[in-house]
């Protein structure tokens, strides 16, 4: 992969990992490699009984993990020359230029594609993990919506 590739760089994101190759049929016309950056984080907490789950330990520390998934995608640049007199055809519409030259790949970007966010509470030894998906461009099947009845 040649060219400089823009990442969202701040101190957030404590780690990138390669996770594995993903077809997305209705973005690429071939297998892109997933990668995931990731936020971690120590938090405390107090009064266990207000938490998601119930927990043994009352307060103690929990590990944050918030993980963004991306593929790298082409920052493209093309050169368009529009027409001074469009060009009229009958049976569509008059376009108004064309490209001119190669499109150019002036190196990659981080395209997020799907978001989770997880807890870790190593005194119960539990995870919670509070939403895992891929973005609803990057999915063939729409999720669910609505109570089944």
């Amino acid at each position: 992969m040649k060219g400089q590739i823009d990442t969202v760089n701040n101190d957030f994101w404590t780690e990138r990992l390669p996770f594995f190759n993903a077809q997305f049929p209705a973005y690429y016309q071939k297998p892109q490699r997933v990668h995931g950056r990731f936020h971690i984080s120590s938090e405390r907490y107090f009064d266990g009984s207000h938490e998601i789950i119930p927990l043994t330990a009352r307060h103690g520390q929990r590990t944050y993990i918030m993980m963004h998934s991306y593929v790298l995608e082409p920052k493209l640049t093309l050169t368009i020359g529009l027409y001074s007199n469009p060009k009229h055809y009958a049976d569509q519409e008059s376009p108004i230029g064309e490209t001119i030259g190669t499109p150019q790949v002036e190196g990659f970007r981080e395209a997020q594609v799907g978001s989770a966010q997880a807890w870790y509470y190593p005194a119960d030894k539990t995870i919670v993990l509070w939403e895992c998906f891929f973005d609803g461009r990057f999915h063939k099947h729409p999720f669910a919506t609505g109570v089944p009845t």
